[in-house]
C-alpha cells in the first residue's frame, strides 16, 4: 500500500489525513508529505482549524530528539534545564 497524505476542507476546517504510514517512518519524512500537502491550507483565508488524522492501524508517535525543537525551548526558559 502506498502511503498517503490528503486534504479535506469543510467551512473553516482544513482536515489533513495521512494513510497507510509504515511502521518507523522517520519524523522527517512525514513532516515533508504533511508540508507537501499543506502548503495551500496557509493560502486559504477561510481557513482557521487544522486537523491532523491517521486512517489505519499505526500512527506516528514520536521523533527523534535531534529532530525536535527541545534545545531552543531549554535556552528560551534556562529554569526547565538543571545541571
Amino acid at each position: 500500500m502506498k502511503t498517503q497524505v490528503s486534504i479535506g476542507k469543510n467551512g473553516l476546517v482544513a482536515l489533513i489525513q495521512i494513510s497507510n504510514l509504515p511502521v518507523n517512518t522517520s519524523v522527517s519524512v512525514v513532516k515533508k508529505w504533511i508540508v507537501s500537502q499543506a502548503q495551500g491550507v496557509s493560502l486559504d483565508p477561510n481557513i482557521q482549524i487544522v486537523v491532523i488524522a491517521y486512517a489505519g492501524r499505526t500512527f506516528m508517535t514520536g521523533g527523534a530528539i535531534k529532530e525536535s525543537d527541545l534545545d531552543n525551548l531549554f535556552e528560551a526558559m534556562p529554569e526547565l534545564s538543571s545541571n
